[in-house]
């Protein structure tokens, strides 16, 4: 689990956001197919008969995790100033249904999963990956809310001014 979390919520945003200005912009749609498929996935990868152990099908999930998020977080940076409220919904589902998940996984009477044997550790186990879910991933997606919200915002206001064509113009 601290392995995705690391990947999709700290290193595809900065990959992205390092790469961005060589980058095209994203359009509306792309954002929310992006966001569908991210949040397609997450949920199949963590359903009880799919979720892998280790080998082959740890390495897809991941792979597959990152590459959602990759292209979920290129949608979310770059889509055009006008359209960065669509950002701001995509950020909020996305963190209210990962949330979910987390609360699944920490907050379930029993293990889910067989890959570890069952018992109280594999339940403390899934206990603590719900628990670093519901931490890291709803914070990651609310700072980079409150920075599309203010940098939006920040725009619409500087276009409310009433001299903000004659400074673009000077």
């Amino acid at each position: 689990m601290a392995l995705h979390i690391v990947l999709m919520n700290l290193a595809a945003p900065l990959l992205v956001a390092a790469v961005l200005r060589h980058l095209p912009r994203a359009r509306p749609a792309q954002l929310a197919g992006f966001t569908l498929l991210q949040l397609g996935l997450i949920w199949f990868w963590h359903s009880p008969p799919v979720l892998p152990g280790h080998g082959d099908g740890h390495w897809i999930m991941q792979t597959s995790l990152m590459a959602s998020a990759l292209l979920f977080w290129w949608s979310v940076l770059s889509l055009r100033q006008a359209d960065q409220w669509r950002s701001i919904v995509a950020l909020l589902v996305t963190s209210k249904l990962f949330c979910l998940l987390g609360v699944l996984l920490s907050f379930s009477p029993r293990h889910l999963y067989g890959m570890s044997g069952g018992g109280a550790d594999a339940l403390a186990d899934q206990q603590l990956a719900g628990l670093l879910m519901i931490i890291a991933c709803p914070a990651t997606y609310l700072l980079a809310g409150v920075i599309l919200a203010a940098r939006w915002l920040g725009a619409l206001e500087g276009n409310d001014r009433p001299d903000a064509g004659r400074a673009a113009d000077a």
